[in-house]
């Protein structure tokens, strides 16, 4: 979904340097449970903890955003900063949201 959503136009951010991966899985573990309980639909999130989470002590991952509100879903591809492979991708369904925009954490 997120490859669909470059290749017909979406809007991306790079977001370099990464973060210490370890923290994201935390981060993102968080993001899932509170996604969970709002009902809003997620794709690949528990793979973004996993593979987030597997990676060595130390290791950092920039954070590419894709789409946004005006697409429907915001995706996030991370980066492996060191060997430049993609780790994880995962979606999250914007809603309507009157005052503000989903926002990726600043590394």
């Amino acid at each position: 979904m997120a490859r669909a959503a470059l290749d017909s136009g979406a809007e991306y951010r790079f977001h370099s340097p990464g973060a210490l991966a370890q923290g994201l899985a935390a981060d993102y573990w968080a993001r899932q449970q509170t996604t969970a309980e709002q009902g809003i639909r997620t794709i690949g999130l528990p793979n973004v903890v996993r593979e987030l989470g597997a990676m060595p002590e130390g290791s950092r991952t920039s954070i590419a955003a894709i789409g946004g509100q005006s697409q429907g879903w915001l995706f996030v591809a991370f980066v492996d900063d060191e060997s430049g492979r993609l780790v994880a991708c995962a979606g999250v369904e914007q809603q309507s949201r009157p005052t503000s925009e989903a926002r990726l954490p600043q590394a």
